[in-house]
């Protein structure tokens, strides 16, 4: 594994319009009366290759993935960009670190005081189902 960045990703149109294609009323987000807009969801995978400083020898791939729901409409004449729904986790990260870094779990690090939980997921998987924890078990990286 060397320093590389590679992303694997999912975007989908919902609500959208294809050329010559009709929209249909249940697609189009209402954000308030008269107001009319479209309904982003996001899904991706991003593997971050990781090592402590000065040891080459501990590298590891910690995966993160980040989801989320936004609405996209005009209010005003100004664009808004509503956060309706935002979740993701990282694996393999120690799930007793607060603080809003992510702590990755090498195979010599001390034992977590709190385990991940939740059945193991593949990672990888973004057709599968969603996990539900922010320090899910997972299959492995």
């Amino acid at each position: 594994m060397g320093d590389e960045l590679r992303a694997r990703d999912r975007a989908e149109q919902v609500g959208g319009r294809d050329q010559g294609a009709r929209q249909d009323e249940a697609d189009v987000v209402r954000a308030g009366p008269g107001a009319r807009g479209a309904k982003l969801e996001a899904d991706y995978i991003i593997v971050h290759a990781v090592r402590r400083p000065g040891q080459p020898d501990t590298t590891i791939r910690l995966l993160t993935r980040k989801r989320g729901t936004f609405l996209v409409y005009r209010e005003a004449g100004e664009l808004v960009v509503w956060v309706r729904q935002s979740g993701g986790y990282a694996t393999p990260a120690r799930c007793d670190m607060d603080g809003g870094f992510i702590h990755p779990s090498y195979d010599d690090s001390t034992p977590s005081t709190k385990s991940p939980v939740g059945d193991p997921v593949d990672p990888y998987e973004l057709d599968g189902p969603q996990p539900k924890y922010n320090c899910q078990a997972s299959t492995g990286t």
